[in-house]
């Protein structure tokens, strides 16, 4: 059973841009406009969906990428040290909350 469609989707369009998608309607023997809008958005949609979330690989590739993950992981220093230090925004956290405190005991002191 398909589900009921409750959502709506305003646009604005040029009158040329209205003609050419209803020429195409026409051609296309769609039943209706809507339904051809909806039809081309779900066809890009999934291609784009595709293309992000899919990887294709020739066969030699794949057998590279298989050999990659059975390989123990490398160790790389530098980036260790990275994700050790804390970052930028937690340097900045922590001077905001040092400002505060030692704004709070100046004002404990007078």
């Amino acid at each position: 059973m398909t589900a009921k469609a409750t959502e709506r989707f305003n646009l604005r369009a040029t009158p040329e841009q209205v003609a050419k998608i209803r020429a195409a309607v026409e051609i296309g023997n769609e039943r209706s406009l809507t339904d051809y809008i909806l039809t081309s958005a779900l066809t890009i949609a999934d291609q784009r969906i595709m293309e992000r979330t899919s990887l294709t690989l020739d066969a030699r590739a794949y057998e590279a990428f298989l050999q990659a993950l059975e390989e123990p992981p490398r160790d790389l220093p530098r980036l260790h040290r990275l994700l050790s230090e804390p970052s930028a925004l937690e340097c900045q956290e922590s001077a905001a909350i040092e400002g505060q405190e030692s704004a709070t005991i100046e004002r404990q002191a007078v």
